[in-house]
């Protein structure tokens, strides 16, 4: 792995908006994560570990992000962030788990690298509903990582039994945009240069419904 190509997208640049509250206290990290680690297969002969982070994965995770491109920065965070690894390292990891869920995908190649990162918030006003960002290394691009890692946060939010799942996607993240359609995410507002695209977990006509998700795991896709 060639730390110089960066962290960016799968097929283009497969990373989503998010928002980052600055001087955000450092929370407990998650130790008793329901979540069960499990491998997935991401090509014939590739597979990686899905697994809750922890405190172990700053580190890397901070490794990951501090090869990514301005590009890239700028379509997680919709701008330039100063000390932005370390920053949002320690955000995704050191979360609190009543509210929050991040997952990586690590490599299992024995050097256990991060691969790719998804996070989901519930916003304390509208508990229900989480806010999703993700982010992908470069080489692993067109691999099917990051949809895999969408419906792995898909089933986690279902799991926690949240009624919809949403992002801010800038509008020139035309990947991001086409994956999350894909998924089942609607556009339901635009604001500037960026897209709100939301996928409804709850009732009987929801595209993620448990059933379809188990059926698309089964096979790689391209995102």
């Amino acid at each position: 792995f060639d730390l110089h190509q960066g962290v960016s997208s799968i097929g283009a640049t497969v990373v989503c908006c998010t928002r980052i509250a600055r001087g955000t206290r450092r929370r407990t990290a998650v130790v008793d994560d329901p979540f069960v680690a499990h491998q997935i297969v991401i090509t014939e002969n590739e597979r990686v570990a899905v697994l809750p982070v922890n405190p172990r994965h700053e580190g890397p995770l901070a490794e990951m992000l501090a090869e990514s491109s301005p590009e890239d920065v700028r379509f997680r965070c919709c701008a330039a962030i100063k000390g932005f690894p370390q920053m949002m390292a320690a955000r995704l990891v050191y979360i609190d788990p009543q509210r929050e869920t991040t997952l990586i995908a690590q490599s299992m190649d024995g050097r256990d690298a991060v691969l790719g990162v998804v996070h989901i918030v519930c916003e304390r006003k509208h508990p229900q509903v989480a806010e999703f960002d993700i982010m992908v290394r470069t080489d692993h691009k067109g691999h099917g990582l990051g949809y895999r890692l969408m419906q792995e946060i898909l089933c986690e939010a279902r799991r926690r039994g949240l009624s919809a799942v949403e992002g801010f996607i800038l509008r020139e993240n035309r990947a991001m945009l086409l994956m999350a359609r894909e998924l089942g995410f609607k556009p339901v507002m635009a604001e500037g240069d960026m897209v709100c695209m939301r996928a409804e977990l709850s009732g009987a006509s929801s595209s993620l419904s448990a059933e379809v998700i188990k059926r698309s795991q089964e096979t790689t896709r391209r995102p």
